[in-house]
């Protein structure tokens, strides 16, 4: 990899973890969900500064070709970030159904109040 292309793929991690802290900022992401994005902007910046990182760990897991490690590592994140969102919608699916069972009781208490007037 070139001194070049390091450079711009330095800048545009940066540029993507800026554009992560601005949008906790104005509380579009949740802080919660913007640090594993954080930390793995954090460990493509390392991994951006020293290439050779990659291949010996690569080496180190007995893994023959260091690209076949990061897609491995890859798949690992974006499973445990699905997990992470499924467990989320979970939640909400719960948390709705309840509120939508607590409106209904309220209009129907609402209906019997009107009826007894």
């Amino acid at each position: 990899m070139t001194f070049r292309f390091q450079i711009i793929i330095g800048i545009a991690i940066v540029l993507a973890m800026l554009l992560i802290l601005w949008q906790v900022r104005k509380n579009k992401l949740n802080l919660r969900f913007a640090l594993s994005w954080l930390m793995l902007g954090i460990l493509m910046m390392v991994i951006d500064i020293w290439p050779n990182i990659v291949a010996a760990v690569a080496r180190a897991l007995g893994i023959e070709l260091a690209s076949n490690m990061l897609f491995f590592f890859g798949i690992c994140f974006i499973l445990i970030i699905v997990y992470g969102l499924t467990q989320k919608i979970s939640k909400l699916t719960d948390e709705t159904k309840r509120l939508t069972q607590e409106i209904a009781i309220l209009k129907e208490q609402i209906t019997e109040n009107k009826n007894e007037k």
